[in-house]
């Protein structure tokens, strides 16, 4: 499906919000190794905004943006789900009430990588019987979730610290709003206003290395596609590293060009 002019403005200006808000790196079009996901946005960085707007360095932090125009694009993200996200959020409530970790936790590393919804050999033996009963149901949830709902996957996966929806002010509500994320509005003075705040989530350092590797191949596709497209419009031709030409035998694809081709 072709992307709308809509779509188009709306990441523009989301990248704009997050680049005056000290992220270093952001990207558009960016593929996620874990899932096998693509963001709208995606942002790298370890700084922060200090006093009077000054960049301090931080920790490092990720955030995936999704950009929705239509309420339609955002049902089909969502899946047709509505009611196993509720039952989700209230049972990760009651958890909440207990304060007990949401999901198995395994008790050691297991030999091989286990399966996402694999409960075998996890703490849940050695829980109460309700709180065992309300995970077992909520890993139930999610495998019903997996194949349908891109949010719940990103979520569940911790792809990244901030998972956040934008979309155009009134298009969505904050309950529309899937569980672990947050919802962005572009404003009518060409602003980005934070609705609902995302939670922090913990996703791992390598998850970091993955979405700013991802946001450097988004760039590279996006400054070659723009080179290309410059030279082609000059009668002119991209030059690759072996032979001179780009196609079969010509090498990857460098920034430069051959005039009078």
């Amino acid at each position: 499906m072709a992307e709308s002019k809509a779509h188009r403005a709306l990441k523009y200006r989301v990248s704009g919000w997050l680049r005056s808000r000290a992220w270093v790196a952001v990207g558009d079009e960016v593929s996620i190794a874990a899932g096998g996901f693509r963001a709208d946005v995606a942002g790298w960085t370890d700084r922060r905004l200090g006093p009077g707007g000054v960049p301090l360095r931080s920790a490092v932090r990720t955030i995936l943006i999704e950009c929705k125009v239509t309420a339609a694009d955002f049902r089909r993200d969502s899946g047709a789900a509505g009611a196993l996200l509720g039952r989700r959020a209230a049972i990760m409530k009651e958890l909440d009430a207990f304060d007990v970790p949401r999901g198995p936790r395994r008790r050691s590393r297991p030999a091989r990588a286990p399966s996402l919804f694999d409960v075998r050999g996890t703490a849940l033996d050695d829980m109460p019987a309700r709180i065992r009963r309300l995970q077992i149901e909520l890993v139930a949830i999610e495998r019903r979730l997996a194949g349908r709902s891109k949010f719940a996957k990103m979520a569940w996966w911790h792809v990244a610290d901030q998972l956040y929806v934008a979309a155009p002010v009134g298009l969505l509500r904050e309950r529309d709003i899937p569980q672990g994320w947050g919802l962005l509005e572009a404003t009518a003075s060409g602003g980005v206003a934070v609705r609902r705040k995302a939670p922090i989530l913990s996703p791992r350092a390598r998850d970091h290395d993955r979405i700013l590797r991802g946001i450097a191949v988004s760039g590279t596709r996006t400054r070659w596609h723009g080179a290309c497209q410059q030279a082609f419009a000059w009668g002119e031709e991209p030059v690759g590293e072996k032979d001179g030409r780009t196609g079969a035998g010509g090498g990857a694809p460098v920034f430069s060009h051959v005039a009078g081709r």
